[in-house]
């Protein structure tokens, strides 16, 4: 297998005379293929982790009322009662409280919202490929190049956005933290 390492059954990378437009083409729809699996397997965790914390917010906060409106009527059959339903209920409101600040430091649904974007910039780009290839399997290479900046472009935005949020959400704890 000439594209195989025999040492190590390992792909092997291209040379530097590989420079012909059908290995840019294969390049291209590897990469595309490869960011494409990546950011839905991001977009379906996040926005898991957004779903979560959102329900375990709502289910916690309905518990923590039935507990405070139950705790008075209990008290009467079993005497204590009353103060065990109220830690209980401040516990878990210590545990909402605990989910929304994770949640909005960690912004699940901002991710899951900036992961479908880029998916869909993603897809656009391999759909655009696909259709300058139809038919036409000998592109100029200053194409393949720009599909390709296009690809970089689209991951590179993703991250600057990525830079900019986490530095705001850092900035934001460390001036909360600070005294006035």
């Amino acid at each position: 297998m000439p594209d195989q390492d025999t040492k190590n059954n390992t792909p092997r990378p291209p040379q530097a005379a590989e420079t012909n437009c059908e290995s840019k083409i294969d390049f291209l729809r590897e990469r595309l293929h490869y960011h494409i699996d990546e950011y839905k397997e991001k977009r379906n965790q996040r926005r898991k982790r957004a779903n979560v914390y959102r329900f375990g917010a709502i289910v916690l906060g309905a518990i923590i009322t039935l507990l405070l409106a139950v705790k008075t009527s209990v008290n009467a059959k079993w005497p204590g009662a009353d103060e065990i339903l109220s830690t209980i209920a401040l516990l878990f409101s210590t545990i909402v409280t605990a989910m929304g600040s994770w949640e909005t430091f960690s912004d699940y649904r901002g991710k899951w919202i900036r992961s479908r974007s880029t998916l869909v910039t993603l897809y656009n780009i391999r759909d655009d490929l696909r259709y300058a290839l139809a038919g036409n399997e000998e592109l100029p290479n200053t194409e393949f190049d720009k599909f390709y900046e296009r690809l970089r472009l689209a991951l590179s935005e993703t991250n600057e956005d990525w830079v900019s949020r986490r530095g705001n959400a850092i900035a934001g704890a460390a001036s909360s933290g600070k005294s006035a």
